[in-house]
């Protein structure tokens, strides 16, 4: 994995708890010792690190600083880039099979004339 691939996702309800939460992060050196960077609003945080025990140790400080705010997350998940299918995810987890959206050779569901266009495109023909 190259860096900053692996990211730590702590959802909370209100834009306040985030906003304490991310607060009380920048004070600490704890993100920056696990090597990762933060970012966040909107009542969601990440964390971003270049392994996924960077981002453990990262989670470590943010459980810790949860509890001292007293804030509940309604998530806190971790996951990593996966370059070959464009997205998040868990790297161990089967990607799109073959008919699902997203999924090389898959089927896409069209309308209108975007699908017409499309199709020609498609088929080397003229789309117009």
């Amino acid at each position: 994995m190259d860096a900053e691939e692996w990211r730590l996702t702590v959802v909370l309800e209100g834009s306040e708890g985030s906003a304490r939460l991310l607060k009380r992060l920048r004070e600490d050196d704890g993100i920056a010792e696990a090597g990762c960077s933060l970012s966040g609003g909107s009542g969601t945080l990440f964390a971003y690190g270049s392994s996924k025990e960077s981002v453990e140790q990262a989670a470590t400080v943010i459980r810790s600083a949860l509890d001292e705010l007293d804030l509940a997350p309604s998530r806190l998940e971790i996951d990593c880039w996966i370059a070959d299918e464009a997205r998040w995810g868990d790297p161990t987890a089967p990607g799109p099979t073959p008919g699902e959206a997203g999924a090389e050779g898959g089927t896409r569901k069209k309308s209108g004339w975007l699908s017409s266009l499309v199709d020609g495109l498609m088929d080397g023909m003229p789309g117009l």
